[in-house]
């Protein structure tokens, strides 16, 4: 008996695979599941607009929206240490472009003022990030630019 199967997705990912690469709540998974079903023209499975309607119901009765979709977080649950990856692109890379920015020649405080200003960071949290990820930043950028120069040195022999 063959199975049915889903069509792909046209980003190129399954649902599946989007959900488990995001590491998303429950709550978020559901309301993925819930959009991408609406956006392709299909109702969403029954379970899933079973839980949606209740969060819209209790969003009517006046409960703030993100606890009745299971968005927020509970009491007394700690915050998420994020990973890594999300250190390096939320923290380090805007570090980084105030210290090539830096060596540009322009001042530390310009330079986190733009980086702010592009990266829509606020101020003092880009102050933040930088006094704690400065060293690291430099020793990335000074990396990069030693390979560059050899890579450099290399072609020319």
């Amino acid at each position: 008996m063959k199975r049915n199967r889903k069509p792909p997705d046209p980003r190129g990912r399954s649902m599946r695979e989007r959900i488990l690469q995001a590491d998303l709540s429950d709550a978020q998974s559901l309301l993925w599941r819930v959009a991408d079903a609406l956006r392709s023209g299909r109702m969403p499975a029954a379970e899933d607009a079973e839980a949606h309607a209740r969060a819209l119901n209790a969003i009517l009765d006046g409960d703030d929206p993100r606890r009745a979709l299971g968005l927020a977080g509970r009491k007394g649950q700690g915050r998420r240490e994020r990973t890594s990856a999300e250190v390096d692109s939320i923290e380090l890379q805007p570090t980084m472009q105030v210290e090539l920015l830096r060596r540009e020649g322009i001042s530390r405080e310009e330079a986190v003022e733009r980086v702010a200003d592009s990266a829509h960071i606020p101020l003092d949290t880009l102050t933040r990030y930088h006094k704690k990820h400065r060293k690291a930043a430099l020793f990335i950028i000074d990396s990069m630019v030693r390979a560059v120069l050899r890579a450099e040195a290399k072609r020319r022999q």
